[in-house]
């Protein structure tokens, strides 16, 4: 396929004039590059997969208890310890299979709702070109591998004879090594915990920051595709304009040849004093009217000049970016001065406007300079209120659209609301917040549920040490504060583990952005107090029933 598309495209006469050769070469698609939002959720995914081996593992331990007598008889009728593990790895086995499959057809009946939800950024299960499956087989076996080899561990490591006469009071399955799992476990909880409190302060920085523009009850109507000359082209757009002012919903109308929530576009270079010293710019060409229907403000000097096309046509507006880069320091002392366009066209500088934002708040504002320019672009129209109501805002814009059938007859009627455009910039992190969200509330509830469990186990395990406290005097309070102390030192520990990797995932994160928060105390602080009052919680139930046990009934037990 390369060789061929290379050779027809050399063969092409002008090219071929040219004595210059093309080289096309093609990239598998699965080596497309993951962006970091992808890495961020992959790296996420990773973790809940962590969190359920964990708490798979944590199960089998705590289950081995029960299985004393069972080994024990196996053993008496001949059983191997090889025998014994092999039960073991098939158990797992057969779970996790259940499990896989369970999750497969799961997907499957919700794919098409899940590729909705993550605006596409699901890969397909069968038939993806990548190795996904592969990779889903491999994280299976090592899986199922891994929560069978070390409850086997566990198990087997001790004198089994020993461990029956002893009974339940036992080593095996130690509440050491459950207590590291759960601060691996919690460890995972807290990063995630800080990291979500970290990506709400920023989607909330951004919607609520001042972007320095009002975009707000503003619909843009594309520019047409008119054939015919300049003159009748220039005619039929102020013909336009001056019909729309009679709309009376309507504030006000303006054309550019780009718009806010655009890429920069049109480069060109500004010079101050010496032509050598080229600075780039991105050229907006505005009527008079852009920037009050924007409400941009000025810093210095004003506006281009309404009814006076050709003294604009000699002027220039900057951005207060623009005007640094050209050197200008004193803003009013520069007004007016002589600046020149690529080199050769000189014009006078009219204004300085305040930065805005012209772009996402991914973005670093570009120099930018407005060139009076009312004879083409896009239609900014400003409307006095636009509603919720789906009829008001119809009845509007047929309102217009019948304006443009009557000077556009020939041309479609495109239109858009640009606030909305504006925040579809953002979309791609609201999907990655409410995904992350999700996903963090899932680790939250498997954490929850391994921690409950091992709750269960403690409570269970110490009813005599706590029959004999409360017996010399220790009250139900004493028991809780020395039940809670324990979970708090385990929470404590993981906390310790998790900021210092949750302050560097979102420290790489938030270098997406030129406009960012701080990951400052509070955020770290209420993602921890957050997460701590989930997990006493989940502990209080078993915590205050064993706490309040009446002493004679568990030493009789």
């Amino acid at each position: 396929m390369e060789t061929k598309l290379t050779s027809d495209i050399n063969e092409i006469a002008p090219l071929e004039k040219t004595n210059k050769k093309v080289v096309i070469s093609l990239e598998p698609f699965a080596k497309k590059q993951l962006s970091s939002i992808e890495y961020m959720l992959a790296v996420v995914g990773l973790f809940i997969l962590l969190i359920s081996w964990v708490n798979f593992i944590n199960q089998s331990i705590g289950q081995s208890y029960g299985r004393f007598k069972e080994i024990g008889i196996l053993r008496v009728m001949g059983a191997t310890v090889a025998n014994l593990k092999s039960q073991f790895y098939f158990e797992s086995g057969l779970i996790c299979l259940t499990s896989l499959i369970i999750s497969v057809v799961v997907y499957l009946g919700l794919e098409p709702y899940l590729q909705s939800f993550t605006n596409g950024h699901l890969l397909p299960l069968i038939g993806d070109p990548g190795f996904i499956n592969l990779a889903f087989l491999s994280i299976f076996i090592i899986g199922t591998v891994l929560v069978a080899a070390i409850p086997s561990m566990v198990l087997f490591s001790h004198n089994l004879s020993s461990a029956l006469q002893k009974g339940f009071g036992g080593k095996i399955g130690s509440l050491r090594l459950r207590k590291l799992l759960l601060i691996f476990q919690f460890s995972i909880s807290t990063i995630l915990m800080i990291c979500i409190f970290v990506i709400m302060n920023q989607l909330d920085f951004m919607s609520s920051k001042n972007k320095g523009i009002n975009i707000e009850n503003t619909i843009i109507v594309k520019s047409p595709m008119e054939k015919g000359t300049w003159e009748s082209k220039t005619k039929k757009l102020r013909l336009f304009k001056e019909k729309c002012k009679e709309l009376s919903f309507l504030a006000g109308i303006t054309s550019s040849s780009t718009i806010p929530g655009e890429e920069y576009r049109r480069e060109s270079f500004l010079s101050l004093d010496d032509p050598n010293e080229k600075k780039l710019v991105y050229l907006n060409g505005v009527d008079d009217r852009f920037l009050d229907l924007y409400e941009i403000r000025f810093v210095a000097g004003g506006n281009f000049i309404p009814n006076a096309r050709w003294r604009n046509r000699k002027g220039i507006i900057l951005n207060e970016s623009a005007a640094r880069a050209l050197g200008i320091i004193d803003f009013d002392k520069m007004m007016p001065t002589k600046l020149l366009l690529d080199g050769d066209k000189e014009l006078e500088l009219m204004g300085i406007v305040e930065n805005y934002h012209k772009t996402s708040l991914r973005y670093e504002i570009r120099p930018m300079a407005f060139q009076f320019n009312d004879n083409r672009g896009h239609f900014s129209l400003k409307v006095h209120s636009l509603s919720n109501d789906y009829n008001d805002l119809q009845k509007k814009v047929s309102g217009i659209e019948n304006v443009w059938a009557q000077v556009y007859p020939d041309n479609p009627f495109d239109y858009f609301l640009l606030a909305e455009r504006f925040k579809s910039q953002d979309k791609e992190d609201i999907y990655f917040a409410k995904l992350f969200k999700i996903f963090t509330a899932l680790s939250i509830v498997i954490s929850c549920l391994g921690l409950f469990g091992f709750s269960l186990l403690v409570s269970t395990k110490r009813l005599r040490e706590i029959g004999v406290r409360k017996i010399f005097g220790a009250s139900s309070f004493n028991i809780l504060v020395m039940f809670t102390k324990g979970y708090l030192g385990s929470l404590s520990v993981a906390t310790i583990i998790g900021i210092p990797i949750a302050y560097s995932l979102m420290t790489i994160w938030l270098k997406n952005y030129a406009y960012k928060v701080e990951i400052g105390f509070l955020s770290i602080s209420l993602a921890v107090l957050s997460l701590t009052l989930i997990f006493l919680f989940t502990v209080l139930y078993h915590t205050i029933k064993s706490s309040t046990a009446n002493p004679v009934t568990i030493l009789r037990g």
